[in-house]
């Protein structure tokens, strides 16, 4: 079993941040089982498809906080 840690948080803000910054939820469906399939594949639209105003430097980051490994992302919110 895998434990939490603060890629999590990295994770949400990155949900938070997408939503803010393109007015849409990162992950999306028309129903529960949809929405989890959509976070399972972490089918994001990039952010700045939605947005292109974003700076690509932020989109960047956001996009890394949303990667389904939490490998890949940020370590925490200082990194």
């Amino acid at each position: 079993a895998s434990r939490a840690d603060p890629r999590a948080d990295v994770f949400a803000l990155g949900a938070i941040l997408y939503e803010c910054l393109s007015g849409a939820p990162a992950f999306q469906g028309e129903s529960v089982l949809q929405l989890l399939v959509a976070l399972s594949k972490a089918e994001v639209t990039p952010l700045r498809a939605l947005r292109p105003d974003v700076a690509p430097g932020v989109a960047a980051v956001v996009e890394r906080a949303l990667s389904l490994d939490p490998a890949h992302r940020p370590a925490d919110g200082l990194a």
